[in-house]
């Protein structure tokens, strides 16, 4: 079994967990399930499998308000982290976690991003700004800031300019 994860990062305001795994998990078409004091969401990976891809919703533990201006991370922004596993090689996985992040863009509001492990970049999207493909190895770290730039303000990138 893979120890890595694909991470998705949203920017939801402050919203409460459950609320925003409930949102997660319409936009996926999975479910809410809890395991403990963790907050899970899951789907299936297909009609005739029995695997799934699921992750636990929390709030972000790198999430600093107002951000540390001396260490700069772009995911540190972004109060909710979402940690996208599925029972499949990295390379599977990191297309089912593309495929969630794809449904939660296409449906939901919130500001996202979607790294591997945490520290590399693949993807990001707003309301404001649209989406980024980012080149491979990209750095979510200070190394890559003028990369994930666009992205530093989720709150100010949460609604289109009228």
């Amino acid at each position: 079994m893979m120890s890595m994860f694909e991470n998705i990062y949203l920017y939801t305001g402050d919203k409460d967990i459950k609320a925003v795994a409930e949102q997660i998990a319409a936009a996926i078409r999975g479910e809410v399930t809890h395991d403990r004091d963790q907050v899970v969401v899951a789907r299936r990976l297909s009609a005739d499998s029995d695997a799934s891809v699921s992750g636990k919703v929390e709030r972000n533990p790198f999430y600093e308000s107002p951000p540390n201006p001396q260490h700069p991370e772009v995911m540190a922004l972004y109060d909710i982290s979402y940690d996208v596993w599925c029972p499949l090689s990295e390379e599977e996985q990191a297309r089912e976690a593309a495929s969630v992040f794809n449904d939660i863009t296409d449906r939901l509001e919130w500001p996202a991003l979607l790294t591997h492990n945490g520290d590399l970049l693949i993807a990001a999207w707003a309301p404001a700004t649209g989406r980024t493909e980012f080149p491979p190895g990209t750095s979510s770290y200070a190394e890559s800031q003028e990369l994930w730039n666009p992205y530093a303000d989720p709150a100010g990138i949460a609604h289109p300019a009228p």
